[in-house]
């Protein structure tokens, strides 16, 4: 009987060991973190690092990236049946950026957080120019520890919350121009301004075209910045804004 107990509490443990030694914790140099776990046959690995100035890194590493560029990843979960797409960028030969801190993802981003820590199975595929897409698999089971250890999803509502301010101020941007010929203002376009500074809008035709305009913002404390390239409108109007 105690044989079949002592059994009994060594299996336990070395379960519990198993699934949690599935995703790692390091720490690199004094105030670096980082979470990982490789796919389910070791090709690859999904990393989230938690940078000194209290930043959040997903990436993807081990990869083979010199067959061809990869645009973006989808993401899906079990018991899921949507899936989510972050565009990517490339850091290295084998590691990918991926962009999850965007106005155009927010969405996103919301179910991307909300499934996290909800799910056993995370399925990625690698949405490349050569249409190889190319497929990782990773485990989720004993993930939450390692993502409370670096306080992962308060930072990732955080990071909600202020893309929904910028794309109030981005919606206020469009409030206050013509209409534009494609129904999405991108967020591209402001390059590196931040919206929250944003507390007027003016514009004026481009030239002798009235097909575009350029837009310029008021930036609190900052004075007047013009935003990047001119904007093509769904029909054409003669109107000059006044003081731009």
């Amino acid at each position: 009987m105690k044989y079949n107990i002592r059994l009994t509490v060594i299996f336990y443990f070395t379960i519990i060991f198993s699934v949690f030694s599935q995703w790692q914790y390091e720490k690199e140099g004094a105030s670096v973190e980082k979470i990982f776990v490789d796919d389910t046959n070791s090709n690859s690995v999904f990393s989230i690092k938690k940078t000194s100035d209290g930043k959040i890194i997903f990436t993807l590493e081990k990869l083979d990236l010199d067959i061809c560029p990869v645009e973006s990843i989808d993401f899906r979960f079990d018991n899921y049946n949507g899936k989510i797409n972050f565009e990517v960028e490339k850091i290295n030969s084998n590691s990918l950026k991926i962009l999850f801190n965007r106005v155009d993802g927010l969405e996103e981003l919301k179910a991307f957080t909300k499934l996290i820590k909800a799910k056993n199975f995370l399925y990625t595929k690698l949405i490349d120019e050569c249409k190889l897409n190319i497929v990782y698999d990773y485990t989720l089971k004993g993930s939450s520890n390692a993502i409370n250890k670096i306080n992962l999803i308060p930072y990732l509502e955080r990071t909600i919350r202020i893309l929904e301010a910028k794309k109030n101020k981005i919606n206020f941007i469009i409030s206050s121009i013509p209409r534009l010929e494609k129904d999405e203002f991108s967020e591209k376009s402001l390059k590196d301004i931040n919206p929250l500074e944003i507390t007027e809008v003016y514009w004026k035709n481009a030239g002798q075209n009235k097909y575009a305009i350029k837009i310029r913002v008021k930036l609190k404390g900052k004075g007047f910045r013009e935003l990047y390239g001119d904007f093509r409108l769904f029909k054409p109007v003669d109107k000059v804004k006044f003081r731009y």
